[in-house]
């Protein structure tokens, strides 16, 4: 049989929560965008508002159009849930959505199917559950409602409906008996109605175990079996995910060392863990290590990166990994005292390639070429997207003369950069500590920092959180 024709469908207005007295629920029958009195108005924003609908027929409804006045308008509803049922007591919620504030129509599709079934409705009931404007009374302006009304798809679901609703019926009987202990009442309406069962042989199993024996490890194997089945998988599903720490032991091969001040990145696609230098408490590390988490295994990429043409040995430094394009990037580091003498400070700068497994060094002295100085606990992000790493904040280490002895001066702390891939280019976006233009973003250490791309909206967006902007915070 061809697909019932979708057309729109005539409906009246059946209730309505409240209404003021110059804009009733009638209006919203008539689509005039232009008219600021021809709209529902609530008598109130609490909640819950509402209008109800009866259509003239018994339909599968598809969708549901909002029409709109002609400009914005505070009282515009900004939030909805939409219900329907064939009576007023049984409703399902059919949809929930959002509308902009705006003179454009908007349709949202309806839920069509319950249980694998069409679902025939008599009555739609339409909740506004925000407006636009705060604590103003809701608006709708015009409602129209689109699906099918005929008898050769109506009438053999409305069958369906009624059949699941005696079915409900029996079940709940048997429920009921069963959990009064009326076990030969049980017994007989399940007799006589073969067709229906309480529930899967697996709950009546876990019932008998639980409630009538009290065998618990019964119990537990019961579940254990239904787990491994996938029985369980459409509860699992809804449940709300619970981070567990799970600790990762070395195992047999070999395994990075203990340390600190050293860096990791994920390629989550790949499943693989990236870790980088670090300070064993005796001296800087540039061991580079991958671990597979699939295989949880680590794997020794490099005992020493210097003599590969990477990095030389280091800690306080960070790194950010480009899973696109299989590259990962090394800037910053920390230098002690005696490090800081003789020859002027230079900010390296490298990149590994992950399918190549070669360094690359961008940079020997990024301050020279628009970037930031030699600096440690700074803080990078990357957008993928436009190829750009951005690097903020941290301690500038400071040099001094050969044979100086005054102290080290950690109290410079660096700005933000944007360095970008393609064009191997540095950009200033706001200075460092000390500089006479103004920023609003001031520079810092021991912060966070995240980028997050909405790409809908074309907006870019970096997240900066807590700082520590001197020595003596």
């Amino acid at each position: 049989m061809a697909s019932p024709k979708i057309k729109m469908l005539s409906y009246k207005i059946h209730a309505a929560s409240s209404f003021t007295e110059n804009y009733p629920p009638q209006k919203i029958l008539q689509n005039r965008p232009s008219d600021a009195s021809c709209r529902w108005s609530s008598d109130s924003n609490s909640h819950p508002q509402f209008i109800t609908l009866k259509l003239n027929t018994v339909s599968i409804v598809h969708q549901l159009t909002f029409g709109k006045y002609e400009k914005m308008h505070v009282c515009n509803i900004r939030k909805f849930q939409i219900y329907g049922g064939l009576d007023e007591s049984g409703m399902l919620l059919l949809c929930e959505g959002d509308l902009r504030n705006d003179s454009i129509p908007e349709t949202f599709n309806l839920k069509t199917m319950v249980g694998g079934k069409l679902f025939p409705i008599n009555f739609l009931k339409i909740v506004p559950t925000q407006t636009w404007g705060s604590s103003f009374n809701y608006s709708i302006w015009y409602v129209e409602l689109s699906g099918t009304d005929d008898e050769r798809t109506v009438l053999p679901v409305l069958y369906t409906v009624a059949s699941f609703r005696q079915e409900t019926a029996f079940r709940m009987c048997l429920k009921m008996f069963r959990d009064m202990g009326l076990d030969e009442c049980f017994e007989t309406l399940q007799k006589n109605v073969p067709a229906v069962s309480l529930e899967h042989p697996f709950l009546t199993d876990l019932y008998d175990a639980v409630v009538k024996r009290g065998a618990f490890e019964e119990a537990e194997i019961l579940i254990d079996k239904a787990a491994q089945n996938d029985f369980l998988k459409s509860i699992t599903a809804e449940q709300k995910a619970v981070p567990v720490w799970t600790e990762i032991l070395p195992g047999s091969g070999a395994s990075p060392g203990m340390r600190g001040g050293h860096q990791m990145v994920l390629d989550s696609a790949a499943q693989m863990i990236y870790l980088y230098g670090g300070w064993d408490g005796a001296r800087d590390l540039s061991d580079f290590w991958q671990y597979d988490l699939l295989r949880k295994k680590w794997i020794l990429i490099s005992t020493d990166t210097e003599q590969e043409d990477g990095p030389s040995a280091r800690s306080c430094h960070k790194m950010v990994i480009d899973s696109d394009n299989q590259t990962i990037f090394v800037i910053g580091r920390f230098l002690d005292g005696p490090a800081r003498t003789g020859e002027p400070l230079k900010n390296d700068f490298f990149m590994y390639d992950i399918l190549r497994k070669r360094w690359t060094q961008l940079s020997s002295d990024t301050f020279a070429e628009g970037g930031p100085k030699v600096l440690y606990d700074h803080q990078v992000a990357l957008d993928v997207l436009k190829r750009t790493i951005y690097v903020f904040g941290g301690r500038v280490a400071q040099g001094k003369p050969p044979g100086s002895t005054a102290a080290v001066d950690n109290a410079a702390t660096s700005g933000l950069y944007a360095y970008h891939i393609p064009t191997s280019t540095w950009r200033r976006i706001e200075p460092a500590s000390g500089s006479p233009d103004s920023t609003a973003l001031k520079p810092r250490m021991g912060h966070c920092i995240i980028f997050h791309p909405v790409i809908v909206l074309v907006q870019y967006d970096l997240f900066v959180y807590l700082n520590t902007r001197s020595v003596d915070r």
